[in-house]
């Protein structure tokens, strides 16, 4: 019987500690799921589409980009102008002073998810008319109708992540916009409005973790703020702005005329893996079956 008691006792102790790392483990939910976004530029002369999403699943398909893809060329950006289809605009001609222009991502994970606790969206600066968002804002939804605000992260509190090691231009590089919530959501829908910084936004990933850690609240946690209007049509197809092709040869005539090839960048993962807490589960229960039996013997 006592045998039976330090058995059960040691089961439980293994349960108990394989929940505590999982707990700590984030997952991606948006890997592989399926999105809209606004800002799709047709070219009037070719009929098709700039800077494409390639399959329609790049935006959730795991790849970030290395440093070799900070430029226009490389396929693992969708191009989105601010004078694109469903883009939002204040003006007509680009001005990088007045001009207000932002497009969206909406993210459907497929049913209502608990425990969203954090949001990123990676995209680059490398001159041409493809700047950084000056704001990224996540909105959640259950219906895809009626979104409330998370929080926003600008230009400043954004975290480059590749640096392209251009001297004469330190900015350039590839930039992950993240926003971790004071408090776990729930939703179906996760929408990033994304202020332009230039003429072209170019994104090549946007992630929703769950079960990670919520970040300490702040007196600029927006709570249940409404989304604000944002998503109408632009007021001209034509964006106004300089051509990427044509100051992107002036600026990158060293490379080659063919788009970069993308690489997947290592996994993004603060948790630990599925295979680390196995791994620790395995130990634990060697170390603690051998207290069990040491025990056991002595009794």
């Amino acid at each position: 019987m006592k045998k039976l008691i330090l058995f059960a006792l040691a089961i439980f102790l293994i349960v108990s500690l394989s929940a505590m790392f999982v707990s700590a483990e984030e997952t991606n939910v948006a890997a592989g799921k399926s999105y809209t976004y606004t800002g799709v530029h047709v070219d009037p002369d070719l009929n098709e589409v700039k800077y494409p999403d390639i399959g329609e699943k790049q935006l959730t398909d795991g790849e970030k980009g290395v440093k070799d893809d900070i430029t226009y060329r490389a396929d693992v950006w969708v191009g989105m102008s601010w004078g694109g289809e469903g883009a939002y605009s204040n003006s007509s001609v680009w001005d990088a002073n007045t001009t207000i222009a932002q497009n969206s991502i909406v993210v459907d994970l497929g049913s209502v998810t608990d425990d969203l606790t954090r949001f990123t969206l990676i995209t680059q600066d490398c001159g041409s008319g493809i700047v950084r968002p000056k704001e990224v804002e996540v909105l959640i939804s259950d219906d895809n109708s009626s979104f409330t605000s998370v929080g926003k992260v600008t230009a400043s509190n954004a975290t480059m992540i590749v640096d392209k090691q251009d001297a004469d231009n330190p900015e350039y590089g590839i930039y992950e916009y993240s926003y971790t919530a004071s408090e776990a959501k729930s939703a179906r829908y996760v929408k990033y409005t994304v202020t332009h910084g230039g003429g072209w936004l170019f994104v090549s990933e946007v992630e929703v973790y769950s079960g990670g850690e919520t970040a300490e609240p702040t007196s600029e946690d927006p709570g249940d703020e409404s989304e604000e209007p944002g998503d109408e049509s632009a007021e001209s197809e034509e964006s106004g702005d300089e051509s990427v092709e044509s100051e992107d040869e002036s600026k990158e005539s060293d490379e080659s005329d063919e788009p970069s090839s993308s690489a997947e960048s290592e996994p993004d993962e603060d948790g630990l893996s599925t295979g680390a807490i196995a791994g620790i589960a395995a130990a634990a229960l060697v170390v603690i079956g051998g207290i069990v039996y040491f025990v056991a013997r002595k009794k």
